[in-house]
This record gives structure tokens, sequence and C-alpha cells, in this order.
């Protein structure tokens, strides 16, 4: 029965269902929270529980299947008894009905893979629906008709049945958008359930679905080969313990050799501030005798020791020690195990690095060079000598400006000639 007969017996019949606007009750695959009597959607990943009208997949998927869904939303036990529909898509370039791959019809799209044995007997006409009626650089035009011969399997209200299923070839990336056109159901009697065609008696709620192929993994339009963390979305690619050390605007020196750095952004770091405590944690308290420290800062309490190691070591990471405090003896640990010219006190205590290996990072420039060098260039030399001579000095206080901490190379809370010493001793570049 095609949707014009269909529609006049429903005429002459009378038998429009009710009609109205209310919530979804029970229907899993509905998609609004305001329908009419039924909805007819595209569920673009078959996966996932519900329908999906917009989905975004990673390069390089193979293909993609499209489920065409019923939902009868407030009619009684309401029987199908036939439907036809062309699945209209954009971007074939992109997007593009699959080989048949159905055993039973060799169609596609395909009817009995979706709903064998929820709504009876099917036959469909013709035998191998067309699956690209129209070929062309950006239209999809796939199209099927079934009916049911042994009607007499119902529908409730509330629930949904999966139609049919479209495969889709998928090569490069881009977007398409798929359309359900012409698209009616019928009851055995005749009487229409509902159609996308708003000229019919019995307009549905019809949802299309969008499909994303993204360039990378993640699709926050860093590529892969750049991304800090190319399965999560971070856009931004903030990284508060990378290689770069941005500090107060406007300075002439901006330290962009971390000692201590890692490649991975925020979103996927389990330790934002490589202070030895994980972000999980940090808030809580639950690694630090329940005092809680900030997950963005190595040193909550600016006494220039990392906040692990004091939670180590017994001493309060958000009450500033004195220079002095016994507790930490530990930081004047005069050893170089790795002879990179950075004792093992000073690299457990305020850099967070490894006594055992002179380059803890792995970035082709050394501890000790990583720490003297100050103003962004990669290399230590009379720039970076001058630039601490000038900020020399009495001792400076907790909470003082970030390049003083940084220019106090040896930690002592004093920038004098000490640092200008171990500065010198690291002249150099790091490439």
């Amino acid at each position: 029965m095609n949707k014009f007969a269909a529609s006049l017996a429903l005429l002459l019949l009378a038998c429009a269902a009710i009609a109205g606007t209310v919530p979804a009750v029970g229907a899993p695959y509905s998609n609004t929270s305001t329908v009419t009597n039924t909805e007819l959607a595209l569920d673009c990943d078959t996966a996932v529980a519900g329908v999906q009208a917009a989905c975004t997949y990673p390069p390089g998927t193979p293909t993609i299947a499209i489920d065409v869904v019923f939902s009868n939303l407030l009619l009684a036990g309401a029987d199908i008894g036939s439907f036809n529909f062309d699945i209209l898509g954009t971007n074939q370039a992109v997007f593009n009905p699959a080989t048949p791959v159905d055993a039973n019809m060799n169609a596609n799209p395909d009817f009995a893979e979706a709903s064998v044995g929820t709504l009876g007997t099917w036959a469909c006409t013709p035998p191998a629906p067309d699956r690209d009626a129209n070929p062309s650089p950006t239209a999809t035009d796939s199209f099927l008709s079934c009916f049911v011969s042994d009607v007499g399997n119902p529908i409730p209200a509330g629930q949904s049945r999966i139609l049919a299923r479209l495969h889709l070839n998928v090569t490069g990336t881009g977007t398409g958008t798929f359309t359900l056109a012409n698209f009616g159901l019928w009851t055995g009697a005749g009487s229409e359930l509902g159609s996308c065609n708003p000229l019919n008696v019995q307009p549905a709620t019809c949802a299309a679905a969008t499909l994303t192929i993204c360039p990378d993994l993640d699709c926050d339009t860093v590529l892969d080969a750049s991304d800090n963390c190319p399965t999560v979305a971070n856009p931004t690619q903030a990284n508060n313990d990378g290689n770069t050390i941005v500090l107060q605007p406007g300075r002439t020196y901006n330290d962009i050799t971390r000692a201590n750095s890692d490649g991975l952004g925020d979103v996927c770091d389990g330790d934002d501030d490589n202070d030895g405590i994980a972000d999980a944690s940090e808030a809580s308290g639950v690694a630090c005798t329940g005092i809680a420290t900030d997950a963005l800062l190595p040193d909550t309490d600016g006494d220039r020791v990392l906040d692990g190691v004091e939670c180590q070591l017994g001493t309060s990471p958000v009450a500033a020690n004195p220079v002095g405090d016994p507790l930490l003896a530990i930081c004047k640990d005069p050893t170089n195990s790795d002879a990179d010219g950075v004792i093992a006190g000073r690299e457990y205590c305020y850099y967070g690095t490894s006594d055992n290996n002179p380059n803890s990072d792995g970035d082709n420039c050394s501890d000790r060079r990583e720490i003297a060098s100050i103003n962004a260039d990669l290399t230590v030399n009379a720039t970076d000598l001058s630039q601490i001579a000038q900020a020399w000095g009495a001792p400076y206080p907790v909470g003082s400006a970030a390049h003083l901490y940084d220019f106090d190379i040896n930690k002592d809370g004093t920038i004098n000639a000490l640092d200008l010493s171990q500065t010198a001793q690291a002249l150099g570049n790091c490439w």
C-alpha cells in the first residue's frame, strides 16, 4: 500500500488517531521532550541507548550505521502494517551508502537486520531496495518500502521499534546531515500512524541526524601530532606544569625551562602541578593527613618546598616553614649522584627532579641548565646573569613576585652571589 492510498483510506474511515503534544512516556528512543502521537527518527549511534541526533566519530572510522526508529508515544496497541521512506543525506564524498551487507535481503537500507521477530513477517519491494537513487558528490538517496503480512503484533504506547538500518562507508573527514523524506507508516487496516510529509493526515515528530568525522581523535580541532591530550578534548591545550612558566605580564624574562615539566595537558594529567600529590587528592587532603592543598600550585604556602615533599616530611604545606627548619634538613643533602651540578636535597625539595637522572623530564636540556635559564631563550648566558644581578637584595618574603622565586636558584630565600655562581656554572645552550 503506498502512502497516498493509505491517506485516502484514512480519510474515508475517519480513523485519525488523537493528536496532541505531551511529554514522551517511556519511549526509549525519543529525543524530544514535547512530541505528537508518533516520532520517526534517525539514530546515528546504534551502540548508545536512545536516539542520537548528532554523532561525532574519530578519523579512520570505516563504516557507520543509522537506524530508522518509530516511537509509538500515545496510540494504544498500534500495529504497523507498512512503511516506506527515503533517507536523504548530504556530503556523499564522505558518507556513501555501503555495498549491501544483509545476507538475507542483500539490501541497504536493511529492514531485516534491525527488527526481526518484533513486528511480524515482512516483505519489501523492490526485493533489492535502491541504496542510492541519486548518485552525486553532495547527495545520498536511500529508499525502502516494506509491509507486514501477519498483522497482530501491536507496539504498545510508550515503546519503540527499529524499522531499518542504513550502512554508510566513511571516507575522509567532514559533516553530513541525513533526513527522512516521504516517510509514512500505516496500520494493517490502512490508517496512517504518522508521516514526515506535512501534507499527510497524521504529521509526526521527525528527527534528522548529523554525522561528523573529526580530523583528530578527540575532535578539539588540535591535530593529534601536536595535541597534549590527543584522546581528550582540550582546545586551549592548557598545561599548568608544562615547560613554560608564565611570570608577570610585561617582564622581559619568562622562564620556559622548567626542570620537571611534562607534556600532558591538564585534562589528562593526574598531577597538574607536578608536586607529587595527585589532583584528586589535593582538595580532600587525603594524601596529606587531611590538609588540603592547591592542585595548580606546586608550593601552596610559598615557602619554596613542594607540597608533596612537605606531606612526606611531616611539615605543613599550607603554613610557611622557616628556612632553617630542622625538619627540612634533607633539603640540604649535598650529594649529587647524577653529577648534574644540582645537589640531591635541592632536586628533591624544590624542583621535583631526580638525583639519578641529569635530565629528569627528558627534553634534551639538563636539569642544571633548565634551572639556570630564566629568559625564554633556552640559553644560559650573560643575560640571565644580568637579570639575576638586578634582583640582588635582601631575603624575599613568602608571597613575593614569582620571578624572585625563579631567580633564587639555590632556593635559600635570598638572591645573591650564590645564585649568580650557580648560573655562571651552567652557561651554555639547550639544543
